[in-house]
């Protein structure tokens, strides 16, 4: 089902964000002298756990954690903002296990203590009762995840079933649309940030990695200042984002469902030029549309049409639309079929156009009506959405 990378590593994506187990502390962390899992609920004081206690419930914590890696002071300080924040958001709605997110522990924070002559001497000082023993450095941070198999990029062949697809795309719009509806982004949605299990059969998949999380607002102010927002990883990018031909992948993906739009034209779903813009008014002009000028000038004139912050959602829906692209087994023969569901649903997550979706949410509503049983959505996710700051778009 999957491919292992060494080790009890879990993932570590194209970035090197190294997902591992509770067990490779010491192998990730080899001059620790302490390590400290810690966990802070709304304003209750931090629950520690020390290395001894971790190891003392190691059958527990080793099947339930998974640890990421931040390496630098500055990735720690938006990892651990970002967590907080999703923790808070989903909390609120009451569906934390929408996330990757350890339900008790948020970070383990590991420090070292390194000998040098002046620690020998002041140790030697405190041994003769003279002074203090010097405090460990710090060394390390990860944050905690829930123990999964893998991520996506594990998967042995690089494609999944269908209706492993679907279930995936429900727990991934179901996230968005907590996420999107608080008015953030995600920014980053791709294989490797996908972590998975398998349980009675099924894969079940929950989006991870929260470092790029962003206001939607943000976002639409960058792009409007800029025209472009390089945030997230060529290849799963949105060509709102950016001008890139991100090495032909995306735009590749934007023609073979451009080309089932024209297929399946009809009176109320019209063809590229009818359909692929809210308005079409002024697209006569752009030529060359195989071809990847004409694709920069279509999605200029998209980013110019970009008016209120949640009008940027698309970008993820984009992503996510690539995910399922790359992940299918024959995606030209899925997009183009004019009877497939997965075909249909990854065209509306693409293109622009009055029944397209313009929103996780709406995507999310779609894929529960027409793949209930295929796609981890429940009732219980339903209800939650109409009890959220998201009710006036259901």
């Amino acid at each position: 089902m999957y491919k292992g990378r060494g080790g009890n590593i879990i993932g570590h994506g194209h970035d090197k964000n190294v997902v591992f187990t509770l067990d490779e502390v010491p192998e990730v962390f080899p001059d620790m002298s302490e390590a400290v899992l810690e966990s802070k609920v709304g304003d209750v004081a931090p629950v520690v756990l020390s290395m001894t206690d971790i190891l003392r419930e190691e059958g527990v914590l080793y099947d339930t954690l998974a640890l990421k890696y931040v390496s630098s002071p500055y990735e720690e300080v938006g990892e651990v903002r970002n967590n907080s924040l999703v923790r808070l958001l989903f909390s609120e709605a009451g569906l934390v296990d929408l996330t990757v997110l350890h339900p008790v522990y948020d970070v383990l924070r590991v420090s070292s203590w390194k000998q040098t002559k002046k620690t020998r001497r002041e140790a030697m000082e405190a041994a003769a009762g003279l002074g203090t023993h010097p405090k460990p450095s710090p060394r390390g941070l990860a944050v905690v995840y829930r123990r999964m198999i893998g991520s996506l990029d594990m998967v042995d062949d690089g494609h999944l079933a269908e209706v492993d697809l679907f279930r995936m795309a429900g727990t991934v719009l179901g996230f968005l649309t907590i996420l999107h509806g608080h008015g953030y982004m995600h920014l980053d949605i791709k294989p490797p940030n996908i972590l998975f299990d398998v349980r009675q059969g099924r894969v079940h998949s929950l989006l991870g990695d929260y470092g790029d999380i962003t206001p939607m607002a943000h976002v639409l102010d960058r792009l409007r200042t800029r025209g472009v927002y390089d945030a997230g990883t060529y290849g799963f990018m949105s060509p709102l984002l950016t001008d890139n031909e991100e090495e032909n992948r995306v735009f590749d993906a934007f023609r073979m469902v451009s080309a089932r739009a024209e297929t399946t034209a009809s009176k109320d779903n019209p063809p590229l030029r009818g359909g692929f813009f809210y308005a079409t008014d002024d697209v006569d002009d752009v030529d060359d549309v195989d071809g990847a000028v004409g694709w920069r000038r279509l999605f200029e004139h998209q980013r110019s049409l970009l008016v209120i912050p949640s009008d940027v959602a698309k970008v993820d829906l984009h992503s996510l639309g690539l995910v399922l692209v790359g992940m299918m087994r024959d995606p030209e023969a899925t997009i183009r079929d004019p009877d497939s569901s997965m075909g249909t649903f990854v065209k509306r997550l693409f293109m622009f156009g009055p029944h397209d979706f313009r929103s996780a949410q709406e995507a999310l509503v779609y894929l529960c009506k027409i793949e209930k049983e295929n796609t981890g959505c429940s009732d219980r996710v339903i209800r939650a959405l109409r009890k959220g700051p998201v009710t006036s778009i259901l």
